[in-house]
């Protein structure tokens, strides 16, 4: 645990936290229901990549986290 939160100090990386874990499975379930929106139709391309901003943002995923996309 202590050589993990030195590379995540060193790096400026959070360490993945259990609030971060929950929001981080609660944004993708979103996104899983959006992307099935979306190739069903429902939203267009345009309107997943504005939900995906919105989802984001209240689950507090950064923009260049690798979840996301």
């Amino acid at each position: 645990m202590l050589a993990t939160s030195l590379i995540a100090l060193i790096k400026e990386i959070p360490e993945m936290n259990d609030r971060y874990r929950v929001n981080l499975e609660s944004y993708l379930a979103s996104m899983l229901q959006a992307k099935k929106m979306l190739s069903q139709g429902i939203l267009t391309p345009v309107d997943y990549a504005r939900v995906d901003v919105i989802i984001a943002d209240k689950y507090g995923i950064p923009s260049n986290s690798l979840y996301r996309g």
